[in-house]
């Protein structure tokens, strides 16, 4: 019976403003990666460079003597060489650990569309005008004539045909009171400090 309803103005707005919100999403993650690895990048020519820095110190303040052949120099280079290495592979790891969480948050990302269209999908909105009859309060299908009964359904039945909503049925106060008259009975009076049920 669904099937009566075309998709409302209000799904349609919904569903869409969603997607803008996600797409939104996800250009603030790739501005805020890009301004990460450039951050990153940064830090490891910094750092790069002080090792440079430190290394042409050093030997500028080291005596060189003829009969050191360049040792001191050589194991300069090497500390300075271990030290790249190093400040490489730790900023690689970053890089890595950086990509794994934004590789899991865009699956997130995406299982998180998949639910917005599963919901966007199921969701039944009643919009419009309903022909409802002012004495019985039946409603009349849309395609339904005016004259064939069958077309006419109680309103309950119409909204849960057309929704997901179900109902229960009671009787508000002054529906009981005026049942308990008519059966010629007192209404009972309710105590106003008892929970309502």
């Amino acid at each position: 019976m669904m099937s009566d309803l075309p998709e409302s103005d209000t799904q349609r707005q919904l569903a869409a403003g969603a997607h803008d919100a996600l797409r939104g999403i996800r250009r603030v993650r790739l501005i805020t990666t890009i301004a990460l690895v450039l951050m990153l990048a940064t830090e490891v020519t910094l750092q790069l460079r002080t090792i440079d820095s430190t290394q042409e110190t050093l030997q500028s303040h080291l005596p060189m003597t003829e009969d050191d052949d360049g040792g001191i120099a050589t194991a300069l280079q090497e500390a300075s060489r271990e030290q790249k290495v190093a400040v490489l592979l730790g900023h690689a790891l970053l890089y890595a650990a950086l990509f794994g969480v934004l590789a899991i948050s865009g699956q997130r990302e995406v299982r998180l569309l998949e639910r917005l269209d599963d919901a966007s999908q199921r969701m039944q909105v009643l919009e419009g005008l309903l022909p409802i009859c002012a004495s019985c309060k039946s409603v009349r299908h849309r395609h339904g004539k005016h004259s064939d009964p069958a077309a006419w359904v109680p309103v309950e039945s119409y909204v849960q045909d057309h929704s997901n909503a179900h109902f229960s049925h009671g009787l508000c106060p002054s529906c009981a009171a005026e049942a308990f008259r008519e059966a010629g009975l007192e209404p009972p009076v309710e105590d106003p400090e008892s929970p309502a049920a």
